[in-house]
């Protein structure tokens, strides 16, 4: 019979914790460059660049990385996030997409995908929150180095956000802080700091809040051509005499 193509990526973890996920395209065919988040270990920042770096050798089709994910460590992330922003800067399109949910970590690489090639099915989360915390523990001078660390941390995540989505105008909104628009839009100190505000809190936010916020363009439903071009899924609907 017809040989099946390898899989490319078989569904691994992401960014520092566990968790699980229901497979519902499995496989991922390599020519569709296709990979998958879903869970997480600190050591998939490494696996995901040697998957970035290989996809781009094999030409320049579009990345697509497809996000159901609890989020994690913060600097593998970045790992992540640098290499991403690498390939844009080569010509390749990094689509994203989330399938469930997008939380912490993960909903950063969402929002930095290529503008207009950000989507999210419906009825899915994405979770924005402030840089967690946890574990501090050791002398003084040390404790206050890390929090000089984690400080730096939330300043990056802060300045993305501002440049790259709709936070600040989303944040003014809904926390109802009467500032004015054209501050809102082009001033970036008041837009991360914004940005701060609104990740003061948990935010989890529908897929049509995740929209109205930037962090994706678009929403996927059943029968949009979109999911077929991500997935490579031929149409098989009879044509209309």
């Amino acid at each position: 019979g017809e040989k099946v193509p390898d899989v490319l990526i078989s569904p691994w973890t992401i960014l520092g914790k566990e968790a699980r996920i229901i497979k519902l395209f499995n496989p991922i065919l390599s020519s569709a460059q296709v990979m998958s988040i879903s869970g997480g270990e600190a050591s998939v920042a490494e696996n995901m660049l040697a998957d970035l770096v290989q996809l781009a050798r094999e030409g320049k089709d579009p990345v697509k990385i497809v996000i159901n994910s609890p989020g994690g460590s913060v600097q593998a992330g970045f790992t992540i996030l640098l290499f991403m922003e690498h390939l844009k800067a080569c010509g390749i399109d990094i689509w994203t997409v989330n399938i469930g949910n997008a939380n912490s970590m993960a909903g950063i690489i969402l929002a930095m995908g290529t503008k207009g090639r950000r989507y999210a099915l419906d009825n899915t989360t994405t979770h924005v929150h402030e840089v967690q915390i946890s574990g501090l523990g050791g002398k003084g001078t040390d404790i206050d180095k890390m929090k000089e660390h984690i400080d730096h941390q939330r300043d990056v995540i802060e300045r993305l956000l501002a440049e790259h989505t709709k936070i600040p105008e989303f944040a003014a909104k809904e926390l109802e802080l009467g500032i004015d628009e054209k501050r809102v839009k082009e001033d970036p100190k008041a837009r991360k700091k914004l940005v701060r505000e609104f990740s003061g809190s948990e935010n989890l936010l529908t897929a049509s809040k995740a929209l109205e916020a930037g962090m994706i363009d678009e929403i996927l439903k059943p029968g949009n051509q979109t999911l077929n071009d991500i997935f490579l899924i031929p149409s098989h609907k009879e044509e209309k005499q």
